[in-house]
């Protein structure tokens, strides 16, 4: 009875690792990536779902900072990172460097220098809330680093790499249009190939090949450490200001007007009273990747999941 007990023991121990090993194997390594964020929860995930294996990974929003600079997980980010164990893809956790407590603040200088000023604080911090939320790895994203501060990030980045790398936890960076310091190539970053046009300026597309151009001397892969993020859906523009669309809010529009711009291959057409809306449907997604790749980049991350059309779903998940 003893070695009948043993025998089921080893055997469910072996069926056990099995299964582990199985779901590790599972992990895709397609060269897509996109976000998810914790203010749309289940429609990013619908979206993740339906992509299935054509995603490599995702980041999940995220690590945001309190009043006192001190990085922490809302509990919209802990039930993302709870619901979405089941994805194929490897997880990163994203950091942001918005204040969401006492004085909001988005994109915040204050949370850069209170991070710069005191490094070695903010990095346990950021370790310690990802070897919590047991995911692949850590991603940066902190915009509006001041141009005389770029070599001291740098540094923080190379620095938080050594420690991850003791954790086997993975790290990489997302890195804005503007940023002008020469990347290493021994740390993986996303260029945000997007925001050319939007909220801070005239209407136009998010991005066209000039600007492609632009990044890619600017940003060689020549490491192969390097991923172009396009931007989804796009904005409406009117005397009033400027607002976000969605992939599926513009698929309910008319656009029987609309026409192709040959600079950047975006869609826009104008609006009765006036208002003009620029937005990229999948023809000039697969331009805007077809004219990197000829460029040397093979990577590819979407801003975002949650409110795409089920064409651009398609799209992304043939290719």
């Amino acid at each position: 009875m003893k070695k009948l007990f043993v025998a089921t023991l080893i055997i469910i121990m072996l069926l056990g690792f099995y299964l582990y090993s199985q779901n590790k194997a599972t992990k895709s390594t397609a060269s897509s990536s996109m976000w998810l964020v914790d203010w749309q929860p289940e429609a990013g995930l619908q979206d993740a779902q339906k992509l299935g294996d054509a995603l490599g990974s995702v980041s999940l929003f995220g690590i945001y900072y309190n009043k006192e600079h001190t990085s922490f997980l809302p509990a919209s980010s802990k039930k993302l990172i709870m619901d979405s164990k089941h994805l194929h893809a490897k997880r990163y956790l994203t950091v942001v460097n918005d204040q969401i407590q006492g004085k909001k603040e988005l994109k915040s200088i204050a949370v850069i220098n209170s991070m710069l000023d005191n490094p070695k604080k903010h990095q346990q911090q950021l370790i310690h809330l990802t070897k919590q939320a047991q995911v692949d790895g850590l991603e940066l994203d902190y915009e509006n680093i001041p141009a005389d501060k770029e070599a001291q990030y740098l540094q923080f980045i190379k620095d938080l790499q050594q420690q991850l790398d003791d954790e086997e936890i993975a790290l990489r960076v997302v890195i804005e249009p503007t940023f002008k310091a020469p990347l290493p190539a021994n740390t993986q970053f996303i260029i945000m190939a997007y925001n050319l046009h939007g909220p801070h300026n005239d209407a136009g597309p998010k991005a066209n090949f000039e600007f492609l151009d632009t990044l890619a001397k600017r940003f060689p892969n020549d490491a192969k450490n390097i991923t172009i993020a396009f931007s989804l859906g796009g904005f409406r523009f009117t005397q009033d200001g400027v607002k976000s669309l969605t992939d599926k809010e513009i698929a309910a529009l008319d656009t029987s007007k609309a026409k192709r711009d040959s600079a950047s291959a975006a869609m826009s057409f104008t609006n009765e009273d006036g208002s003009e809306v620029w937005y990229s449907d999948t023809e000039t997604l697969k331009q805007w990747r077809d004219y990197m790749q000829k460029k040397n980049y093979t990577y590819f991350a979407y801003w975002r999941a949650g409110g795409i059309a089920e064409k651009t779903l398609t799209m992304l998940k043939d290719d």
